[in-house]
C-alpha cells in the first residue's frame, strides 16, 4: 500500500532474486543503524559535559581503534575456519550494541568518575569491532556482486546520510532541552533500542557457505612477519594500506580535537553540534548521489585522489576558522567531499583484497589503520596542550592531504596486476 510512498531501495523486490532481497534486507539495516550511528558523534561532548579531562577526551577516540586493533588478527583467525559468518557476526553485533545500553544506564549507577566509566564503556564495546568489520565486510563483498557495489553502497550510504541529519538536528535540539544527563540517556537508549532492529535484517541476508579450510593445513599465523608477508602477497592492498595511513593519522588527530574547539574554546551548544553534524550529512546525501556520475565519468581512482585532497582541507581551515558560522558553511563541502572518499576508498579496498584470504588480508588492513587510528588522537591532544588546539587541526589536515597527493601518484589500481613471487606467496 505504502510502497510507492518509499524511496526505491525501500520498496519490497517483486521477484524471488536473492541479490535483489538481500541488498534490500542491507538497505533497511542501515536506515535503522543510522540512528545508533548518529548517537556516536556526540561521545566525545558528553565526555566533556561529565568534566573529563583532555586526556579521556583524547581516549574517546584513540581506544576503539586500539581495542580494535588488538583483537582483528585473533578475529581474522577465528572467522577464516568459519563455513557462514553470518553467526559470528550476529553475536559480535549484540555485543557491541550492549555498550550503548551500558552507556545509558551509566550516569543512573555510577556516581563519581562518570567520564572514565564512559571511556571504558567505550572501550570494553569496541572489543566486538574487529569481528564485526571484519565479518560484515567479508559478507557484504560475497552477497553483492562487484557490479552492483557502488549502487548498493550509494545508497546505503544516502539512507545513513538523511538518517543521521534527521537524528543530529532533533537530539542536538532535545539534548539542549531536556535535563543533563536525561537527555544522553535517552539518545542512547534509543540507539540501543533500534540496533537491534538493525540486528534483525543484517540477519535476514543469505550468506553462501565458504569453503572450510582443512584440518591439517596450517593456521594463519598473526605474527608481524605474517602481516608483512600478507602485504607482500597483494602489492595492491599494500599500496592501498600505506596510501591512507597518513589520512588515518589526520582523521583520528582531528577527532577530540573539534570538540575541544567547539564546545570548550568556541562555546558550541548541543543544538550547534546536532547542525553540524546534520550539514555534514545532508551534503553527504548529495555527494553519494553526485559521485557514481563522477565514477563512470573518470573512474574510482581519480574520484579517491581529489576526495582524499579536498577533504583534508577541512581540518586545516577549521583551525584557521575565527567563527562557528564559517565552520558550518565549511562542513557543507566537507560533507560533500567526504562522502566521495568514503564511497570511492570502499570500492578500490574491496577490489584489493584476495578473495581466498579476504578475512586476514582485510584484518591487516585494519589492525595498521586502527593502530594510527588509537596513536593520533592521544599525540594530538598532547601537542594541543603545547602548541593549541587550531594548530594541530592544521596539521591533521596536512597529513591528511598527503594521503591524497600518494594516491595520486601511487594508484593501487596500477599495483593489481603486479607480479607476485610463487616463493613469497607460499609462505604466506
Amino acid at each position: 500500500m505504502f510502497q510507492p510512498l518509499l524511496p526505491p531501495p525501500l520498496r519490497r523486490p517483486t521477484g524471488d532474486n536473492v541479490d535483489d532481497w538481500n541488498a534490500h534486507y542491507l538497505y533497511i539495516e542501515i536506515a535503522w543503524l543510522g540512528i545508533a550511528i548518529a548517537t556516536l558523534s556526540f561521545n566525545s561532548v558528553f565526555a566533556v559535559r561529565l568534566g573529563a579531562s583532555d586526556f579521556l577526551v583524547g581516549l574517546v577516540s584513540a581506544l576503539p581503534p586500539l581495542i580494535a586493533a588488538l583483537f582483528t588478527l585473533p578475529s581474522a583467525r577465528w572467522l577464516e575456519a568459519q563455513r557462514n559468518l553470518m553467526p559470528a557476526l550476529v553475536k559480535s553485533i549484540v555485543g557491541y550494541r550492549l555498550g550503548f545500553l551500558a552507556m545509558a544506564l551509566m550516569p543512573s549507577v555510577v556516581h563519581n568518575q562518570q567520564a572514565l566509566a564512559l571511556v571504558i564503556i567505550i572501550g570494553l564495546m569496541n572489543m566486538a569491532f574487529g569481528p564485526i568489520n571484519i565479518a560484515f565486510n567479508a559478507i557484504f563483498a560475497a552477497v553483492v556482486p562487484e557490479g552492483r557495489r557502488a549502487e548498493v553502497v550509494a545508497w546505503r550510504n544516502i539512507l545513513l546520510a538523511a538518517v543521521v541529519t534527521t537524528t543530529s538536528l532533533i537530539a542536538g535540539r532535545a539534548l539542549d532541552l531536556i535535563p543533563f544527563p536525561l537527555g544522553y540517556q535517552l539518545f542512547y537508549l534509543t540507539g540501543f533500542l533500534t540496533g537491534l532492529v538493525s540486528l534483525y535484517y543484517v540477519s535476514r541476508v543469505k550468506v553462501p557457505d565458504v569453503v572450510q579450510p582443512p584440518r591439517t593445513a596450517e593456521r594463519p599465523s598473526i605474527s608481524p612477519r605474517a602481516v608483512w608477508r600478507t602485504l607482500q602477497t597483494s602489492p595492491s592492498l599494500k599500496r592501498v594500506t600505506g596510501n591512507t595511513l597518513p589520512h588515518a593519522l589526520g582523521l583520528w588527530m582531528a577527532a577530540p580535537l573539534y570538540s575541544l574547539l567547539y564546545v570548550r574554546e568556541m562555546g558550541a551548544s548541543n543544538t550547534w553540534v546536532g547542525a553540524q553534524a546534520a550539514i555534514v550529512s545532508l551534503t553527504g546525501m548529495l555527494g553519494y548521489f553526485l559521485v557514481r556520475r563522477w565514477v563512470r565519468r573518470y573512474g574510482t581512482g581519480r574520484v579517491l585522489s581529489w576526495s582524499m585532497l579536498l577533504s583534508g582541507f577541512f581540518p586545516l581551515l577549521v583551525g584557521l576558522s575565527p567563527s562557528l558560522e564559517l565552520i558550518l558553511a565549511l562542513s557543507a563541502l566537507y560533507g560533500l567531499a567526504f562522502s566521495s572518499l568514503t564511497l570511492s576508498h570502499y570500492n578500490t579496498l574491496l577490489k584489493t583484497l584476495p578473495e581466498e584470504r579476504r578475512a586476514m588480508s582485510l584484518a591487516v588492513y585494519t589492525m595498521l589503520v586502527q593502530l594510527c587510528a588509537f596513536a593520533s588522537p592521544l599525540l594530538g591532544v598532547a601537542a594541543a596542550n603545547i602548541v593549541g588546539v587550531r594548530p594541530m587541526l592544521v596539521v591533521a589536515g596536512l597529513l591528511w592531504i598527503v594521503s591524497g597527493v600518494l594516491f595520486f601518484r601511487r594508484p593501487p589500481e596500477a599495483a593489481m596486476s603486479a607480479p607476485t613471487s610463487s616463493a613469497t606467496a607460499a609462505r604466506a
